[in-house]
């Protein structure tokens, strides 16, 4: 998948892939809609070779081998603008010689100027302390290096000899092409302004939070070892790095030539995104985060954000499939030869789903769309009008901060059940409107 999306980009002349595994090879043509038809394109449903070659849809170069990446950046002498990989996680076996020192260096001999190395860290099953080791191993061999969470659980090293720049520009024509504007709005990518919230750490900062690990080393690889780091899932829960905080200009400073008002909304969105990641760190403290409950933090502040409204169980697709279910279930309700007793039971079943669907589109920002839903729900439960307060909990959480005097208005807010109860709809959004 990772090699489809390359292939996506006419800027790019050639994209080479090195898959050392013969059962991903085998299986790739059954993926053709997730990597971007490649294994059509180069012919994968024999593999009686070991190379093969193409043109993407796009124009760009293929190149694919069946090999191990390492061995072939050892054996070659070629350059590359960008180099990653997509290893299993680390504490599979032998994969921590894709994490060590001696890897990373053979990289960064291997990049052009201005070329760029992209390794993944896992933020889940592994400890604190193997995350610094990797972080800290990275961080020896490349001069400039930043850190991007594109999900709650998946960090990205970034690390270059020379200092990026992210002109808005060159972003907004890269994603611009039909090809990689659709793949990238699979993933919530629309504008540069996404990625922009993806930025998370500078090299300060993961400098500070990886301490003096020690260094990972082919001779000395400390996480295959990682039964000594713990092996109960309770006890592996990562909080410490979601409290590193980089101030935006700090994390942003590569993003250069940005007009406004993209400039302002990139920072917003950073902003949301920091608060997402401060409250899924203080709940890991504590115990299992529950991912959705702190991502409406950051709803909060952006919340037409694409991530979050995923992470919050607020996505378009999610939304949609609860409105219709709602129409279906009401076109249901409505039809003849059912008893009583059975159609009450299906007008439940709808005003359940319209109540859930109405608090997710409070959780957006969609207050109107919010009211109509909860007047839905009433209306075919009227014996239940704590259906209305469903919503406006939810505008509450969204718009509210968790601040003292958010709490105060909280409360006072609990006095709108009482209209609801009365059937005084108007007087509720009223309310609820003043409070939030």
């Amino acid at each position: 998948m990772t090699y489809g999306a390359s292939t996506l980009y006419p800027c790019l002349d050639v994209s080479e892939c090195h898959e050392i595994s013969d059962t991903v090879l085998s299986a790739a043509p059954f993926f053709s809609s997730e990597n971007a038809g490649v294994a059509e394109v180069l012919g994968l449903a024999t593999l009686s070779r070991t190379r093969w070659e193409g043109v993407s849809r796009c124009g760009t170069g293929l190149i694919l081998r069946a090999e191990d990446g390492r061995t072939r950046l050892l054996v070659s002498d070629r350059l590359y603008d960008i180099i990653t990989l997509e290893p299993p996680h680390p504490r599979d076996a032998g994969v921590s010689c894709l994490y060590s020192i001696e890897f990373y260096e053979l990289c960064r001999r291997r990049l052009k100027a201005g070329g760029m190395m992209v390794q993944w860290v896992p933020l889940f099953h592994q400890s604190e302390e193997e995350i610094r080791r990797e972080i800290a191993t990275f961080l020896r061999v490349f001069r400039h290096v930043s850190g991007w969470l594109p999900s709650a659980r998946n960090l990205l090293l970034l690390g270059s000899e020379d200092e990026p720049a992210a002109d808005f520009g060159r972003m907004a024509a890269a994603m611009g092409g039909a090809e990689a504007r659709r793949d990238l709005a699979d993933i919530g990518l629309a504008e540069p302004e996404d990625i922009a919230a993806m930025a998370f750490a500078s090299r300060e900062a993961l400098e500070a939070y990886a301490g003096d690990a020690p260094i990972i080393t082919d001779d000395r690889p400390s996480i295959e070892y990682f039964r000594a780091f713990g092996m109960d899932p309770a006890g592996l829960r990562v909080a410490g790095i979601y409290a590193i905080r980089s101030a935006p200009e700090e994390v942003l400073a590569s993003f250069r030539n940005w007009p406004e008002p993209h400039r302002s909304e990139a920072e917003r969105r950073w902003e949301a995104m920091a608060a997402f990641r401060s409250a899924l760190g203080r709940a890991l403290e504590t115990g299992a985060a529950d991912i959705a409950a702190c991502a409406r933090s950051g709803l909060a502040i952006a919340p037409t954000d694409r991530y979050l409204r995923y992470e919050a169980g607020a996505s378009d697709e999610v939304v949609a499939r609860m409105e219709t279910a709602f129409e279906m279930l009401d076109r249901e309700a409505s039809g003849t030869g059912m008893t009583a007793t059975e159609r009450a039971r299906r007008l439940k079943i709808a005003a359940d789903v319209a109540a859930a669907a109405a608090a997710l589109r409070a959780l957006r920002g969609e207050t109107r769309d919010a009211e109509r839903g909860a007047k839905l729900a009433v209306e075919r439960d009227p014996e239940n009008p704590e259906r209305w307060t469903v919503w406006i909990e939810r505008l509450l959480e969204a718009r509210v901060p968790r601040t003292e005097e958010g709490d105060v208005v909280r409360v006072a807010a609990r006095g709108i059940a009482g209209l609801t109860a009365a059937g005084q709809w108007d007087a509720a959004v009223e309310r609820a409107r003043e409070a939030a």
